[in-house]
This record gives C-alpha cells, sequence and structure tokens, in this order.
C-alpha cells in the first residue's frame, strides 16, 4: 500500500467517526416532542435534597462544622459535631500525576491539627 493510499484511508476513517459522533450525539434532542394540548405535561424533577449539616462537602463549599472549600475544594472541611463530640472531617488534596485525593474519616476534637480517629459508635453510630 502506498502511503498516498494510506493516508487517504486515515482521512476517510477520521470523517466517518466525527459524522457518527454527530449523529448519535444528535439523536436524542431531535425525537423529544412537546406535550400536546390534551395530554399533561410530565411531571418535574424531584428537587435536589438538601446536604446534612453533619456532612461535609468540601467541592460545594458546604463545611457547616469549619473548614475552607468552594470550586477547588482543596484543604479540610468538617461537619457539625454529633452529641459524643464526633464529626466528619473531609480532607481534599493534591498528588502529583494522580489528581485530586479526597479523604473523609470520623475523627474527635482534641485540639490537634490531625484528629484522632473517633472511638466505634462515633458520628451517629457511622463508625
Amino acid at each position: 500500500m502506498e502511503r498516498n493510499e494510506l493516508i487517504v484511508r486515515k482521512l476517510g476513517n477520521l470523517v466517518f467517526a466525527i459524522a457518527a459522533a454527530a449523529f448519535v450525539g444528535s439523536t436524542g434532542v431531535a425525537s423529544a416532542e412537546p406535550a400536546s394540548e390534551g395530554q399533561p405535561a410530565p411531571p418535574a424533577p424531584a428537587p435536589p435534597p438538601t446536604f446534612s449539616p453533619f456532612m461535609p462537602n468540601s467541592s460545594q463549599g458546604w463545611c457547616p462544622g469549619g473548614g475552607n472549600g468552594g470550586f477547588t475544594g482543596l484543604g479540610y472541611c468538617d461537619g457539625i459535631r454529633y452529641p459524643d463530640g464526633s464529626y466528619w472531617h473531609q480532607v481534599r488534596f493534591e498528588v502529583p500525576f494522580a489528581g485530586s485525593q479526597l479523604t473523609l474519616t470520623c475523627v474527635v476534637d482534641n485540639g490537634s491539627i490531625l484528629p484522632p480517629l473517633a472511638p466505634p459508635g462515633g458520628c451517629g453510630g457511622a463508625v
């Protein structure tokens, strides 16, 4: 097979792949039909669930027990404390070549930078 034939064949395959992707991506939208006058509209989707005050979510900036969050979510984020003093502690950090890493642990506050793990029964019985 000559070099020019190989290039033409590869370009043909590329054009076919792009056309197929465009067709598949557009079929779902093209087939949607609005409700007619005699039929009721489909039900509205359920509202999103609210965040639990005990469970932090650093990527959404939800840190009711303290910490930071936001778009990057880097750092720590805490939930509010349970009656026994335990709470959920989320830490997000970057690792080279691996990306963002996330840990979520049930801990107790002893005043240190690295709080120790909660005993069994902590965080509302989750551990």
